[in-house]
């Protein structure tokens, strides 16, 4: 072989070299962005599912009001005379006490 036989063979295996390298780091750092996507994922979902749930709570807790806001003074009467009864015949029914 010549020289520059040998250093053309020298240089393509310098460069296979270099290629592999070039892979193997490209494989690891798309591993590392999968990765941070997949936890960027998940800490959104986390998010988005507590803010809903802070949503629901806060109107759950305005419910009952906005409701009894929208009724008049005679439903809410109704409602609150036919929760009582019910409240009344359920510890009526757990002692056996006959209603009078």
């Amino acid at each position: 072989m010549t020289a520059l036989a040998l250093r053309v063979v020298t240089l393509e295996r310098l460069l296979a070299d270099r290629e592999k390298r070039i892979r193997e780091d490209n494989r690891l750092w798309r591993l590392v962005v999968e990765e941070e996507r997949a936890e960027a994922r998940e800490q959104a979902k986390t998010v988005a599912t507590s803010a809903a749930r802070r949503e629901r709570e806060n109107l759950a807790r305005s419910g009952g009001k906005a409701r009894a806001g929208k009724l008049d003074r005679e439903r809410r009467v109704e409602i609150a005379r036919a929760g009582a009864e019910a409240r009344w015949r359920r510890w009526r029914e757990r002692r056996g006490v006959q209603p009078r």
